[in-house]
């Protein structure tokens, strides 16, 4: 496929609940950008079967999604979405088309804490099944006897899972001489992370850049989702986390888990 039938490519590999949106919103005050935060096609479309089969993913890039990209007309395209990092970089890398990456970061707990508190289980809720991996899926990390684990578990599993892919990734997108762009949460939420952007990416901001800032400062907190959350109670997520981080140990490669710097027993 020829790349250059289409805008360039900038595709977000993040957990989900970690500013997604407000990032979304930053990328559209950069000019020729189109911002996208899960747009149809969705990559949610065929995440979950494309799991056991990827060519479900290859055939969505070609049919669906490249189709609706080309047709914006956009010097650089961006979506926002967790679900790209869920089976959908190396079939676009099959392509021919290397993206540039945005890996957008959150404290683990505090993005396991609010899958939990929205009832997005990994493999045990409909929600969790439609946009999470789960452990049975193939690929991700070993976690012996998952199914006798907590619902907050098998939250941060999946965030261990996902810094795993993003460490993964980045090294992938830097090989194919992609740009790479790593944002922490609070750098997002201080709006730091705008001159990161324009900086790493080679960005040129529109007009009205300076306004869209003000405005920034004015939604930054809101979140849609918040009143949809149950409250968590005392729970020790400490003691939790450190049984899956010690399962990861010795159902995976040490060395490999250890390298991703997660927890406090690893």
């Amino acid at each position: 496929m020829n790349g250059q039938e289409f805008p360039r490519l900038v595709f977000c590999v993040t957990t989900g609940r970690s500013g997604t949106g407000l990032l979304t919103r930053q990328m559209s005050r950069f000019q020729g950008v189109y911002s996208a935060h899960e747009e149809e096609p969705n990559f949610v479309d065929v995440m979950r079967c494309s799991q056991s089969d990827p060519r479900k993913a290859k055939e969505f890039l070609i049919e669906s999604k490249l189709p609706s990209i080309k047709w914006t007309k956009s010097s650089l395209y961006f979506d926002s979405s967790h679900l790209f990092c869920k089976g959908f970089f190396e079939p676009l890398v099959d392509l021919g088309l290397f993206p540039d990456l945005i890996i957008l970061r959150r404290d683990m707990r505090s993005v396991a804490k609010s899958l939990l508190a929205l009832g997005t289980i990994p493999s045990r809720s409909s929600l969790g099944r439609r946009y999470l991996l789960q452990p049975d899926d193939p690929g991700v990390l070993a976690l012996g006897n998952w199914e006798h684990l907590s619902d907050y578990q098998l939250c941060y599993w999946y965030c261990v899972e996902t810094e795993r892919r993003a460490c993964l990734y980045r090294k992938k997108a830097q090989d194919l001489g992609s740009k790479v762009v790593e944002i922490e949460f609070e750098a997002l939420t201080s709006g730091r992370s705008e001159r990161m952007l324009e900086r790493e990416l080679g960005l040129v901001p529109s007009p009205c850049y300076r306004v869209g800032k003000r405005f920034f400062r004015r939604s930054k907190k809101v979140n849609a989702k918040s009143r949809h959350k149950i409250q968590l109670g005392d729970l020790d997520f400490a003691g939790q986390e450190a049984e899956v981080n010690a399962r990861l140990i010795q159902d995976n490669c040490a060395t490999a888990v250890n390298e991703l710097k997660i927890g406090g027993s690893i």
